[in-house]
């Protein structure tokens, strides 16, 4: 349970840092690109913690498409960033991808 837990924060961190990224604007404000650095490095290290147990491919598989399918919500709400529907079928494929690797994965030991 915990090294799902491990990769639950690991895909938060990385949402987070992505949309702090986003309002560096490529870096030209120092806070929020520190902050984003800070929370990518706190974001490997649960990465790291989840792949104690959980098989490096489904891990990074959910770690991705987690993070992907929020970031497009976040986009769409917090930025007003719109997506094409095609873009969003897309995203659509993501989830149903994820979950079925989320479904036929298994944990190790």
């Amino acid at each position: 349970m915990l090294p799902w837990i491990y990769l639950s924060v690991a895909i938060l961190l990385e949402v987070t840092a992505t949309s702090l990224m986003n309002q560096s604007e490529g870096f030209s404000k120092i806070m929020p690109a520190l902050s984003a650095l800070c929370l990518y490095g706190m974001c490997f290290f649960c990465m790291a913690r989840a792949l104690v147990a959980i098989p490096v491919g489904l891990a990074y598989a959910i770690w991705c498409g987690g993070g992907i399918i929020a970031i497009a919500f976040i986009g769409l709400l917090i930025f007003k960033q719109h997506l094409s529907l095609m873009a969003w079928t897309g995203i659509g494929f993501i989830f149903l991808g994820t979950l079925l690797a989320a479904a036929g994965g298994g944990v190790k030991g």
